[in-house]
């Protein structure tokens, strides 16, 4: 089965159409809070962080890419984190990181 790019575009459509998280909301890019990696998502994976976080603007805001993440998981202080993520402690809002942490279920 083959479908052509104008059949793909309007089944999207229709499946963000249907969607419950807010219409004017189009594919919004997340953006890492400590790597500063960017990704599109689409409005079923924010569907999906809407208990955890509360709202979108609450993901979005504290959003943390997995790779990140999976070192923080592993490392037992903030600043060993950093470090084996090559970044500089004064490149980023440290603050802002650890409570971030908090809706990920990590803490220090």
């Amino acid at each position: 089965m083959t479908f052509n790019i104008e059949e793909i575009n309007n089944r999207l459509k229709t499946s963000l159409q249907k969607s419950n998280i807010m219409t004017d909301i189009k594919s919004p890019v997340l953006k890492c809070i400590v790597t500063g990696k960017q990704r599109m998502t689409n409005n079923d994976y924010l569907q999906t962080k809407l208990k955890k976080f509360g709202s979108i603007n609450a993901y979005t805001a504290n959003y943390i890419c997995s790779e990140a993440l999976k070192v923080f998981k592993k490392s037992e202080t903030l600043s060993d984190a950093l470090a084996k993520l090559n970044i500089n402690n004064c490149d980023v809002d440290c603050a802002k990181i650890l409570s971030a942490l908090e809706f990920y279920n990590v803490k220090y």
